[in-house]
């Protein structure tokens, strides 16, 4: 202790309590030496820890199947921002390309509009591929259940995309022969 506020060699400290107004509360933490609470830290991960404090009493289960429930809402919108930070970043890429049609007087403006749709159509099955094999292959170390069908989805996707362009592409350069009906005998 010592020194003032605006003294950054001096040792003052700020101190925040937090105070549970409860008749009765459950916790989950660490009994210190202090008869205190503090955050029980994992034993393979110490950033991991446990306070968890309910109004009540409630059991440690219930504790952790709440844990639980707050875990995977997180992760689903850590997965949901991910997909769109990755699509994002496709249509930061490739938005100039929308620019092309803007060189063309009169139709210029409708041109862009319409690139700028079919880029963000691609830019979005592009970024549902890229984000499959990624997370794919994430998991496979982790929970191969979960991410060789993610890798698998995604890769059958992809060349369902080519043999449909394949078969397109074949369809347009061999169009079927109409039949001649002039040499039918009536």
């Amino acid at each position: 202790t010592g020194g003032t506020p605006s003294d950054s060699g001096g040792w003052n400290v700020r101190v925040f309590y937090t105070v549970w107004m409860a008749s009765e509360a459950s916790i989950m933490a660490q009994q210190s030496t202090k008869g205190s609470f503090e955050p029980w830290a994992g034993p393979y991960d110490e950033d991991y820890t446990v306070d968890k404090i309910r109004d009540g009493s409630v059991s440690a289960g219930d504790i952790l199947d709440d844990a639980k429930d707050d875990n995977i809402v997180v992760t689903w919108l850590l997965r949901v921002a991910s997909w769109f930070l990755v699509w994002g970043g496709l249509m930061m890429a490739t938005s100039p390309l929308c620019l092309v049609g803007d060189l063309i007087p009169i139709i210029g403006p409708f041109l862009h509009q319409l690139f700028g749709c079919l880029l963000a159509t691609f830019n979005l099955l592009l970024c549902s591929f890229m984000w499959c094999i990624v997370v794919g292959f994430s998991w496979i170390a982790y929970r191969p259940a979960i991410g060789i069908p993610l890798v698998v989805t995604a890769f059958v996707c992809l060349i369902a995309a080519f043999a449909w362009r394949w078969y397109k592409q074949r369809g347009s350069k061999n169009p079927a022969q109409a039949p001649d009906f002039t040499d039918i005998e009536t």
